[in-house]
């Protein structure tokens, strides 16, 4: 259980890997809460699903991406002309 904020949206996907909630809604934030207490097949799906889609951001990727974005602005640096 999430707020769409920032960039949690890239990795939570309302009811597919996670909730995402309304920022400050303590009542829906209960709701969604006591329902995962409930319902332990949607508790378990969403964390399996979770777990899966979580694989993709791991240090090392992320790293990769980083430096990926850092060569591209150090290219344009060198070549303003061609940006």
């Amino acid at each position: 259980m999430t707020t769409p904020l920032g960039g949690i949206c890239d990795v939570v996907k309302d009811r597919k890997n996670g909730i995402l909630g309304t920022p400050g809604n303590i009542e829906e934030l209960q709701g969604a809460l006591f329902d995962l207490v409930i319902d332990s097949e949607k508790r378990q799906r969403l964390g399996a699903q979770a777990r899966k889609d979580v694989g993709s951001f791991t240090a090392y990727n992320i790293a990769e991406i980083w430096l990926e974005l850092y060569r591209e602005v150090s290219v344009r640096a060198e070549n303003p002309a061609t940006s």
